[in-house]
């Protein structure tokens, strides 16, 4: 199953110094399944089932986060935390363990 998909829209600025420390969305594949952060925002739209887009200007995911928190803003700028996983099936999604908007 394809996981990337090209995004229309302004890209997240990869080189802040601040966010070293993080995963490309295009690079969760590779994460396996250990904890990493990303940098992305929110796209429009409703997945069909759980959770939300989640892109960074190259690529999109589908992100799943805790039923009990709202999801983010539609473009909203955020920082997540979270595994990349794959059920028995080959569905891949990011299981976010949490996130934090920036401003």
């Amino acid at each position: 199953m394809a996981v990337a998909q090209n995004v229309v829209k302004a890209p997240i600025d990869h080189n802040m110094s601040h966010w070293q420390e993080r995963v490309d969305l295009a690079a969760l594949p590779d994460s396996s399944g250990r904890m990493v952060n990303v940098l992305g925002y929110r796209l429009p739209g409703w997945t069909g089932g759980k959770g939300f887009f989640l892109a960074d200007g190259d690529t999109y995911v589908i992100a799943i986060g805790d039923e009990e928190r709202p999801n983010p803003r539609t473009w909203q700028p955020i920082l997540a935390q979270g595994r990349w996983r794959v059920d028995q099936w080959g569905t891949a999604r990011f299981i976010a363990a949490g996130w934090t908007e920036i401003a």
